[in-house]
This record gives structure tokens, C-alpha cells and sequence, in this order.
């Protein structure tokens, strides 16, 4: 059971009875938006994993964190859409 729990006007994150540390809210950005994986594009636009694979070798946007490429759908989607009208 993972929950937060509010004492003495901290809120601490508690794991199985165990007090884990103090839970630090910090403001949202403005310009934020989610990285998507393969697997959330593909769902995202009705395709397989190897559809958006494909598109990646096209010149789709992307980038590499780690060993995994990720997605911001604010450059997919133009990027998709001038394909299409082209």
C-alpha cells in the first residue's frame, strides 16, 4: 500500500507502514510536455511499433535518452502532417 500522508504540515510518502521521505510539490512548467515511447506513438496514431520504426528511418523527429528513442507529439504531428499534404 503506497500512500502520502500529511504530519505535522509535512506531507511524507509512506510504503508499507514505512515512512519513505518527504514528498516536495514543485511547480509545473508551463512548456512541459510528456516524451512518448514507440509503443505510445504507435497507439497514438492507430500504427505498429514497426510503422513508427519506419517513419524514425523517414527522418521523423525523435531523440535517443539511453538506449530508447522517445517522442514529443508537438514535432511528430507537423512532421506526419506535411507528408501527408506533400
Amino acid at each position: 500500500m503506497r500512500r502520502t500522508q500529511n504530519i505535522g504540515g509535512q506531507l511524507y510518502f509512506r510504503a508499507y507502514g514505512w515512512c519513505m521521505g518527504i514528498v516536495i510539490p514543485f511547480p509545473r512548467r508551463s512548456n512541459w510536455e510528456p516524451e512518448l515511447s514507440k509503443r505510445q506513438v504507435a497507439v497514438m496514431f492507430g500504427y505498429s511499433t514497426r510503422w513508427v520504426e519506419l517513419r524514425v528511418r523517414d527522418g521523423m523527429p525523435s531523440r535517443l535518452k539511453g538506449n530508447q528513442r522517445r517522442f514529443l507529439l508537438s514535432e511528430v504531428e507537423p512532421w506526419l502532417d506535411q507528408r501527408t499534404t506533400s
